[in-house]
C-alpha cells in the first residue's frame, strides 16, 4: 500500500498501522498514547487530499474529494456506503479530524461578502471537533453560525507584495494559461486568481490533507476506560490552543480599564486596532509574514507565473497569515498593515478625512500609553499577566513608504535591511527590486522582539 501522503487524489481508507507512522512525526504523544489501545480494523480512517482552494465545508455539509480530485457532499449520492456508514455523524457539521499534511485556513465570511474575517491558520497537528468527545455537560448552543464560517485547504488570506494589477502584464498570464480572472484591484482578491493559476497550469502535486475519524474512534474515546489518557490529552490540547478565548474577558476589562486611566479617547476603530496588535503580540491573532515554504501554498509555482510571464519588476514575495510565537526568545516577526485590516469590529472609522501616516501617528500614542499602564511596576493589576509580559518584551515598529524616518515612523525601504525574508535566498529573483512603495506598506506595524 503507497504512503497516504503519496496518493494525489481521493478520500483513501486506512488503518492505524497505515497512518502511525505518519502521525508519530507529526504528534508523538497522540501517537504514543493511541499506539498503547492498538485500534484494529474496527477503527477505520480515511485520508482526504485537497487542491489548493477547495473548500472542505460550507453552511451544509463537509465536502469530500473523489479519485478524480473532484468534491462531493458527505451525505449526497454520491457518498460511497461505507464512507457515509463510517463519517455519516459528520454530515451536517464535520467528523473529528486531524490535519496531517499542510496548512488549512477558517474565515468568517458575512452574507453581503464585504467583510472577512480569518479566524485560524491551522498546521499539522491540529484537531477538529475535540468537543465531540465529551458526552454530556456541553452546551448545545451554536455560538457561531455554520453559514458564515468557511474552511479551505491552503491559506487563503495571501497576496503578493508587489502590484500585480496591471492588465497588460496580467492579460500574459490570461493568453497564456487560459485564464479568465481578472487583474486584481484590491489584495483580498489575489487568493481567486492564485487558486486559476495553480489549476491552470496542471503542473501542481502540491495537496492539503485531513485524516476523518470514523464514529467508532469517537465512541471508543468517548466511552472506553482504556481510551481515557487519549481522551484527556485531546482535551487538554484543545484547552491550551484556546486559552485566549477563554480569557478575552480580561483581556477586553484590561484594555476598557487603560483606556479609562490613560485618558485615551482616539476613535474606536483605532482603539480596536491597537487592542488587535497586542492580540497578535500575545499569539492569538493573525499577522503576516513572507512565505518561505509550500505549507500555505504552491508558491513557486505561483511566482513562477509571475517572474516567467508576467515579467515583475520586483521580488514576487507572497504574504502568508501567521502567529507571532510570543513563547520563544527570537521568534520571527509578522506584520499588520492598516491597508488589510482584519480587526474583529465593525467599529467605523472618524469621519474626518485621516491619512495612513495621521492614523499612524495616533496608533504610535495609544500604543504607548497602553504600554506604559500595562508595564508600570507600581500598577499591580497587571502583574505577573501575559500583557505585561507583551508590553516589556514586544516591540511594534511602525512603516509608511513615504516618511522620511521623521521621530517613530521609519520608511519601508528599512525592511529589507532588518528582515531578509521578504527578498529570500531564491537565486531566480537576484536583481530584482524589493516593493518598498507596495500598498501594504501604507501604514504597516511589524510586532517583534
Amino acid at each position: 500500500m503507497s504512503s497516504p501522503l503519496e496518493v494525489l487524489d481521493g478520500t483513501q481508507l486506512v488503518y492505524w498501522n497505515d497512518i502511525s507512522s505518519v502521525i508519530k512525526g507529526i504528534d508523538f504523544e497522540f501517537y504514543r498514547l493511541v499506539e498503547q489501545v492498538s485500534p484494529g480494523k474496527d477503527h477505520p480512517m480515511y485520508v482526504s487530499s485537497y487542491k489548493y482552494g477547495d473548500l472542505i465545508g460550507d453552511e451544509k455539509t463537509p465536502f469530500l474529494p473523489n479519485d478524480d480530485g473532484e468534491l462531493y457532499r458527505l451525505g449526497s449520492p454520491e457518498t460511497p456506503n461505507n464512507i457515509m456508514k463510517n463519517l455519516g455523524y459528520g454530515a451536517t457539521s464535520l467528523p473529528f479530524t486531524m490535519t496531517l499534511d499542510k496548512q488549512f485556513e477558517w474565515k468568517i465570511i458575512y452574507s453581503n461578502q464585504k467583510s472577512m474575517l480569518p479566524l485560524y491558520v491551522e498546521n499539522p497537528g491540529h484537531f477538529i471537533g475535540v468537543r465531540r468527545l465529551i458526552k454530556s455537560g456541553v452546551s448545545s448552543f451554536n455560538y457561531l453560525s455554520n453559514s458564515i464560517l468557511t474552511a479551505s485547504a491552503g491559506a487563503s488570506s495571501v497576496f503578493m507584495l508587489p502590484n500585480i494589477g496591471k492588465s497588460r502584464q496580467h492579460h500574459k498570464i490570461q493568453r497564456a494559461l487560459g485564464i479568465y480572472e481578472a487583474a486584481p484591484k484590491k489584495i483580498d482578491q489575489h487568493w481567486d486568481l492564485f487558486k486559476e493559476i495553480t489549476r491552470a497550469s496542471g503542473e501542481s502535486k502540491w495537496r492539503a490533507r485531513l485524516l476523518y475519524f470514523s464514529e467508532s474512534w469517537v465512541d471508543s474515546i468517548r466511552e472506553c476506560p482504556e481510551w481515557l489518557r487519549v481522551k484527556l490529552y485531546l482535551i487538554e490540547k484543545y484547552m491550551r490552543r484556546s486559552q485566549h478565548e477563554q480569557n478575552s474577558l480580561f483581556f477586553d476589562l484590561a484594555f476598557s480599564r487603560s483606556q479609562s486611566e490613560m485618558n485615551i479617547k482616539s476613535n474606536p476603530y483605532l482603539n480596536e486596532t491597537v487592542k488587535h496588535l497586542f492580540g497578535i503580540a500575545c499569539g492569538a491573532k493573525l499577522g503576516f509574514k513572507p512565505c518561505g515554504d509550500d505549507s500555505s501554498l504552491p508558491y513557486k509555482l505561483i511566482q513562477d507565473v509571475y517572474h516567467q510571464i508576467y515579467k515583475i519588476y520586483h521580488t514576487p514575495t507572497i504574504l502568508v497569515p501567521a502567529k507571532f510565537d510570543f513563547s520563544n526568545k527570537s521568534p520571527d516577526p509578522v506584520y499588520y498593515s492598516l491597508q488589510s485590516p482584519v480587526v474583529c469590529t465593525f467599529s467605523k472609522k472618524s469621519e474626518n478625512d485621516s491619512s495612513a501616516i495621521s492614523d499612524l501617528e495616533e496608533i504610535y500614542m495609544i500604543l504607548r500609553k497602553h504600554i506604559d499602564d500595562f508595564a508600570n511596576k507600581k500598577n499591580y493589576d497587571y502583574q505577573g499577566s501575559l500583557i505585561e509580559k507583551v508590553s516589556k518584551e514586544v516591540q511594534f515598529s511602525l512603516y509608511h513608504y513615504q516618511s522620511q524616518d521623521k521621530r517613530f515612523i521609519f520608511s519601508s525601504k528599512h525592511v529589507i535591511e532588518e528582515d531578509y525574508r521578504f527578498m529570500g535566498s531564491d537565486k531566480r529573483f537576484q536583481g530584482l527590486l524589493f516593493a518598498s512603495d507596495s500598498k501594504f506598506f501604507r501604514g504597516c506595524i511589524k510586532i517583534s522582539k
